[in-house]
């Protein structure tokens, strides 16, 4: 979702996905997933990305503060 949020471009990410536990998760998600890593939103943690895990608000904030950062100041 943060990925089409952010319209980031996911075309030929998934084959450099880095997380070992991302690999039984369809072609899509493991793109955007790679895409939101190399804009650096999401980083993971130890090697894993955790897609399962519930997300807490102050990752939440994070996130939307790393977005924000990707859009230009003259859109806003």
């Amino acid at each position: 979702m943060v990925a089409k949020a952010a319209r980031l471009s996911t075309y030929g990410s998934a084959g450099r996905v880095k997380f070992g536990d991302t690999s039984n998760l369809p072609q899509d998600s493991r793109q955007a997933i790679q895409a939101v890593n190399e804009h650096e939103i999401m980083t993971g943690d130890g090697g894993r990305f955790h897609p399962k895990q519930v997300l807490v608000r102050e990752q939440a904030a994070a996130i939307l503060v790393r977005v924000q950062k990707l859009i230009p100041e003259v859109l806003y």
